[in-house]
């Protein structure tokens, strides 16, 4: 309940004044000038001291996510399908986090899937035509 109130208290304080609370919380300067900035982050810094911070799974999620989307940058979003017609049959791919889903199997890389289709190692961003995409 404290602390339900010390965080709703925000909203009243002086820009001045919540820079000293970021300086108290953060141990850094910061010299944004607007207020909600302050308010959300030195609120959920509040919470995050007095509740505990992320679940140490979320963090490890995160972490993926993030390493996921530097790997596949130039690869459209989750959930996307990439089909591609190969000697007549149509073989469908869908990017889901950390990798790629094909034939209920799951895969690092489209070359590996590229090369399960055609027998050949070839580049799969090349076989399923996402060399031209660019976010």
């Amino acid at each position: 309940m404290q602390l339900a109130l010390e965080i709703a208290r925000l909203e009243t304080l002086p820009l001045t004044e919540l820079r000293r609370l970021w300086k108290h919380y953060f141990k850094t300067d910061c010299e944004i000038q607007k207020k909600d900035y302050y308010i959300s982050r030195i609120a959920y810094r509040m919470q995050e001291l007095e509740l505990g911070g992320l679940k140490a799974s979320t963090k490890k999620m995160i972490a993926e996510i993030c390493e996921s989307t530097k790997k596949h940058k130039s690869l459209p979003p989750y959930g996307t399908r990439i089909v591609r017609e190969y000697k007549g049959v149509e073989h469908s791919v869908k990017i889901v986090m950390g990798g790629f889903e094909y034939n209920g199997m799951k895969y690092k890389s489209l070359s590996s899937i590229a090369k399960l289709i055609t027998g050949s190692k070839i580049s799969g961003n090349y076989f399923f035509g996402l060399e031209r995409y660019k976010e």
